[in-house]
């Protein structure tokens, strides 16, 4: 049984890639939602107790973590896939066993972080 993460504060999503996979953070008061999927199905819910860090970064600053993913994806079609537009951050969430990664427009991403790291802060100082 999934908790109950309480109310929706900010979404990031970005465009379907290369294979029409459309990954989205969703932000709550008490936690974090993952998607990656066409059909839109849940990937993964934490609270923001068990989130370590809540990150963004241009795109050089992690090409290649992006690198690794696009080989892991796309195979041998990596070198020749299109790269993504400047404009864009990667916006992260990262805890003991997973790691979430999606690109954003610079703006959507900001907004995100501050209202993801105010929450998180909220939430662990109540514990």
């Amino acid at each position: 049984m999934m908790q109950e993460l309480g109310k929706s504060l900010c979404q990031v999503e970005e465009n379907p890639g290369v294979q029409g996979i459309k990954k989205m953070l969703i932000a709550y008061e008490n936690g974090v939602k993952y998607w990656e999927a066409e059909d839109k199905s849940l990937c993964g819910s934490r609270s923001w107790d068990e989130v370590s860090s809540v990150s963004s970064e241009q795109g050089e600053a992690s090409s290649s973590r992006v690198t690794a993913t696009r080989v892991a994806l796309l195979g041998a079609f990596a070198l020749a896939a299109p790269k993504k537009k400047a404009g864009t951050r990667f916006v992260t969430v990262e805890g003991s066993d997973f790691f979430w990664m999606v690109e954003a427009p610079t703006k959507d991403a900001m907004e995100f972080i501050a209202k993801a790291k105010n929450a998180m802060a909220s939430c662990k100082n109540k514990g």
